[in-house]
């Protein structure tokens, strides 16, 4: 049973979990101070190498209950072309480690399965002309091959354990993990160290303090704040950062609405009755999340770190995810005083 609670948490969150919702068009009660556009400056052949490091809190009153390092990855980021239409980027992983000895026995299960899934294949991005990402140009490539990872992975899965069956059919699970690289779009996403680094690319910021209120119960309240600010020293004074931060207060009943559905396309139609019949309406799931990611950006386009942090706060308890994603070598040909000049950094 210990073997079926993991599965179960592994395919839940496959299902619920949280996404950041990209600025609004709305401009109310915005500070009108000029804006920023995020545009990429980039050169062919320039290179960063990022480095991140992932975490997880679970804090109860004033106690830390758990710390743990979830996971470290280096990779590289390589401008291929650069033409008048955008760029050509490559992905190349250098290094994965998933922390199999975490203190929190869910967090272990969970990196040993994550460890199985990753997709260490390099990939090639391109972009519009300000740097947004708009293709992966090998993705067939890559679904047949983590297609062929997902089939063994849950084969081994019901292999150790084949009561699991009666729980969460085999190929109803293996559907929906097939799901999550069904088409172009969905093995974007699975790259996700990339898309945080360009979420904010191809738009326009205004400068100063933004404010988006949610309008009903359930809504989020959404925050952003746009100002010149450099990472570290190695940065210049026309760097700059968005932070953008998102409340959500989710009643119980839709938290419950939620969770049926999930473990309606999740469980087997027998234990999907049999949780349909229990009486939840004792039960107080509400639930609040806030989620506060700082973009820090070179004035030239390239990313220079996203600092995210996602509390989940439920009765007394806070969950904290933390995600660095910070740049340690660069080699550009950057733009300066209108020249062109080669500058490699280690940092």
């Amino acid at each position: 049973m210990q073997a079926l609670k993991h599965l179960l948490l592994l395919a839940t969150m496959l299902l619920t979990l949280p996404t950041i919702s990209t600025a609004q068009d709305n401009n109310e009660g915005q500070d009108e101070q000029g804006t920023i556009p995020v545009v990429a400056y980039f050169c062919k052949d320039d290179t960063t190498v990022y480095r991140r490091t992932s975490a997880k809190i679970v804090i109860e009153g004033n106690d830390t209950l758990k710390s743990d390092i979830i996971s470290t990855e280096e990779f590289m980021l390589t401008v291929r072309d650069s033409t008048s239409d955008g760029y050509r980027i490559e992905f190349i992983p250098i290094r994965m480690e998933f922390n199999k000895d975490a203190e929190d026995e869910d967090l272990s299960f969970m990196n040993r399965m994550s460890e199985q899934l990753y997709p260490d294949q390099g990939c090639v991005f391109t972009t519009d002309e300000c740097g947004k990402l708009q293709h992966i140009e090998n993705w067939r490539a890559l679904k047949k091959h983590l297609t062929g990872i997902m089939k063994t992975f849950v084969d081994s899965i019901y292999a150790q354990a084949p009561e699991m069956d009666e729980v969460i059919p085999h190929k109803r699970l293996e559907a929906i993990m097939l799901a999550s690289i069904s088409d172009e779009q969905h093995i974007m996403e699975s790259y996700d160290e990339v898309t945080a680094l360009f979420l904010y690319h191809g738009k326009e910021y205004p400068m100063g303090k933004s404010d988006y209120p949610a309008e009903f119960e359930g809504d989020t309240d959404e925050t952003l704040l746009v100002s010149y600010a450099q990472y570290d020293e190695y940065g210049t004074e026309d760097d700059y950062n968005i932070r953008h931060i998102v409340e959500e207060n989710i009643p119980s009943d839709q938290v419950l609405a939620s969770l049926d559905v999930a473990l309606g396309v999740l469980l087997s139609d027998e234990l999907t009755d049999s949780i349909a019949s229990l009486d939840t309406d004792s039960l107080d799931l509400s639930l609040r999340r806030v989620t506060a990611a700082d973009n820090y950006y070179s004035y030239t386009g390239w990313p220079t770190a996203v600092i995210s942090q996602k509390g989940t706060i439920v009765g007394g308890r806070t969950k904290i995810e933390t995600d660095l994603i910070e740049w340690t070598r660069r080699s550009w040909m950057q733009y300066l005083k209108g020249a062109e000049e080669e500058t490699t950094v280690n940092m």
